[in-house]
């Protein structure tokens, strides 16, 4: 059991905390509203190869709200897809 805890200790003091990913992406777009109540349906989008997700609305016709921005990193949203 200790040489478990110190091989660990090992491995955490040679991590290279220099690969994690880091940078938030900059928001170029507009802000998404605070009063989203004039929307009768939204939804969350995902556009190759965007890394952000994009809120959207399909009242009258597909209209773009806002965006969501994170970190550079692939996107892999669990939720619906129409493919």
């Amino acid at each position: 059991m200790l040489a478990r805890v110190l091989e660990a200790g090992l491995e955490l003091a040679h991590f290279n905390v220099g690969a994690l990913p880091r940078g938030y992406l900059k928001q170029n777009t507009q802000a998404i509203p605070d009063d989203l109540h004039v929307y009768r349906s939204l939804f969350v989008a995902a556009m190759d190869p965007d890394p952000g997700l994009h809120l959207m609305t399909a009242d009258s016709e597909i209209e773009y709200v806002g965006s969501f921005l994170a970190r550079k990193l692939d996107l892999h949203a669990l939720c619906a897809q129409r493919n």
